[in-house]
C-alpha cells in the first residue's frame, strides 16, 4: 500500500465525528464519510463532506466476541448517498489509543473480504475504512482500478490547522535544522519540518506578492507554485522584489521568471514551478489542489472567484491580501490601507462577503472590443507603495506560520479579517459572515463544499 492519502476536515464536521467516537466510554463506535475525492501531484485527497453516524446496537452491533461491525441496511443506505453525490465512502470506528493506531487482523480480514464488493456496488468510486485514536488517524483506501493506499496525514482545516498522522513515526521533521536553530524553539522540529515538506501556491508575484518569497525561503519552505501571467514594466520595477535593470530590456521578463530566480537565489534546491498564466483561465487552478497553503495577492475579480472556489472545494487554506492607497480627485491622499483575510471551508467566503466584483466579473468574460464598445475603458491603475506593501507581506507571512505550524488544538472559529490602516497603525479584526445557500462554502447538495474534482471550479475563460 502507497502512504499517500491527505484526509481532510472541517472542523464543525471534525468536531461532530470525536464527539460520536468517543463520548467519554470505553467502547467502539462507528459511522461513515461521505467524502469528495481528487487525484493531484502524489497525493490522493479526500475532503469530509458528511458524516453519518451509525447508532449503538441498530446500526452498529456487536459479537459476542466483541468484533464490532456495520450493519448491510446502513452501509447500503450511505452507498446510495455517495453514487448520488459522486463521493467516496469511508466507513469508521475507533481503537482506545492516543498518539497511535492502527487496523487489526480482524479490521484487514473484515476489509479484505467486503471492499471489493462495495467497489463494485459504488460504481467507480472509492471506498475505504479510517481508524481513529484520539489523536491519530490511519486509513485503508481502495481506489476504483485496484490500489490500496494508507494516510500520509489528515488535517482539520480550521483557523489553525490541526495535523494528525497514524502516529508521530509519520510526522515530518527537518532533517537539516542548524540554519533554523533560532526559529525552533518557536516552531519546534515537528513545525520545521511542515515546512520543509510543504507546497506554497503564490497567486500574484508582484508588488506584493513578490515580497512574500525572500521570507518564505529563509523560513524553510522548499516547494512553491507562482502563478502570474505579466511582465515587469518601468512602472513596477521598483516594487517588485528580486528584479534588476536588466529585466526590463525588451517586452519585459515574466515576474513568475524573476520570482523563481530569487528563490533560487537563496535556495538553488528548492522546487519551483513557474506558471505565466492566469489562475483563472483553463486548468492553471489544478497546481492548487494539492497545495498546503495558498496565498492570492492578485487582485482580479476572475482570480478571486477561482481561488475561492478552490478553497471551498478542496479544502485548501487560504490568505488574500491586498492593500489600497486611495487618493482623492484632487490629488491629496485620502488613506492607505491594508487587507488579510483568511479564507477557510465552510466559514463565509470571499462570495458571501462581497468581496468578488459580480459586475467586474460580467465585465472579465467580455473581448476587450465588446468592452471598448460599451465604453467600459481601461481602469486607472491603483497607487502602490513599496513600504506599504511589505507591512501588509509581514502580517501576512506571521499568519500563515501561525495557521500552519502551530496548532494549539483549539479548533473554534476565530474573526478571520484583518483591516489595517496603514497610516495610522491602527488595525481592525472582524469575523466572515455566511450567506445562507452560498454555493461555494454552504452545505446544499451540488455546492463547491467539499465536493470531487468531477465538480467544475469555475473559470472565466479557456
Amino acid at each position: 500500500m502507497t502512504r499517500n492519502v491527505r484526509l481532510l476536515f472541517t472542523p464543525e464536521v471534525f468536531q461532530t465525528v470525536k464527539a460520536h467516537l468517543f463520548p467519554g466510554d470505553e467502547y467502539e463506535h462507528a459511522g461513515v464519510l461521505l467524502c469528495g475525492w481528487s487525484q493531484a501531484a502524489d497525493r490522493v485527497i479526500l475532503t469530509v463532506r458528511e458524516f453519518l453516524p451509525a447508532r449503538d446496537g441498530i446500526e452498529y452491533t456487536v459479537s459476542p466476541e466483541m468484533h464490532g461491525r456495520i450493519e448491510p441496511l446502513f452501509i447500503d443506505d450511505c452507498l446510495s448517498q455517495a453514487q448520488e453525490q459522486g463521493l467516496c465512502y469511508i466507513a469508521i470506528h475507533n481503537h482506545l489509543s492516543e498518539d497511535w493506531v492502527a487496523f487489526s487482523k480482524v479490521d484487514f480480514r473484515s476489509h479484505d473480504y467486503g471492499y471489493p464488493t462495495l467497489l463494485r456496488l459504488n460504481k467507480g468510486l472509492p471506498v475505504g475504512a479510517a481508524v481513529f485514536g484520539t489523536n491519530s488517524i490511519e486509513v485503508d483506501l481502495w481506489m476504483p482500478e485496484g490500489t490500496r493506499h494508507q494516510l500520509a496525514e489528515a488535517r482539520v482545516i480550521g483557523s489553525r490547522i490541526t495535523h494528525l498522522w497514524a502516529s508521530t513515526a509519520h510526522a515530518p521533521v527537518s532533517n537539516d535544522v542548524k540554519p533554523y536553530d533560532r526559529q525552533l524553539p518557536f516552531l519546534r522540529n515537528v513545525g520545521q519540518g511542515l515546512l520543509s515538506r510543504a507546497k506554497v501556491v503564490i497567486v500574484g508575484v508582484g508588488g506584493l506578492g513578490s515580497q512574500l518569497l525572500e521570507p518564505l525561503v529563509r523560513l524553510g519552505v522548499r516547494r512553491f507554485v507562482l502563478i502570474d501571467p505579466d511582465r515587469i514594466e518601468s512602472t513596477n520595477y521598483s516594487r517588485l522584489h528580486g528584479a534588476r535593470p536588466s529585466d526590463l530590456r525588451g517586452e519585459g521578463m515574466l515576474k513568475v521568471t524573476i520570482a523563481a530566480r530569487l528563490i533560487k537565489e537563496i535556495a538553488p534546491d528548492a522546487e519551483v514551478l513557474a506558471l505565466p498564466a492566469d489562475v483563472a483561465k483553463g486548468d492553471v487552478h489544478q497546481h492548487m489542489i494539492s497545495a498546503d497553503f495558498v496565498v492570492l495577492a492578485a487582485d482580479t475579480p476572475e482570480a478571486r472567484l477561482t481561488c475561492n472556489a478552490v478553497a471551498q472545494q478542496y479544502y485548501v487554506p487560504m490568505i488574500q491580501v491586498g492593500t489600497k492607497v486611495q487618493v482623492r480627485p484632487d490629488g491629496r491622499l485620502e488613506g492607505v490601507f491594508g487587507a488579510v483575510r483568511h479564507v477557510r471551508p465552510g466559514d463565509g467566503c470571499l462570495w458571501c462577503n462581497g468581496l468578488i466584483d459580480r459586475a467586474g466579473l460580467a465585465n472579465a468574460a467580455k473581448t476587450k472590443d465588446q468592452r471598448e464598445a460599451e465604453k467600459y475603458g481601461v481602469d486607472t491603475p491603483n497607487p502602490a507603495v513599496v513600504t506599504f506593501n511589505a507591512e501588509v507581506a509581514g502580517r501576512t507571512l506571521n499568519e500563515l506560520l501561525l495557521a500552519y505550524v502551530t496548532s494549539s488544538g483549539d479548533l473554534t472559529r476565530y474573526p478571520a479579517y484583518m483591516l489595517i490602516d496603514l497610516l495610522s497603525g491602527e488595525r481592525e479584526v472582524i469575523s466572515p459572515t455566511k450567506e445562507v445557500g452560498c454555493p461555494f462554502c454552504g452545505t446544499q447538495a451540488g455546492g463547491f463544499l467539499g465536493a470531487s474534482n468531477s465538480r467544475r471550479t469555475p473559470v472565466v475563460s479557456t
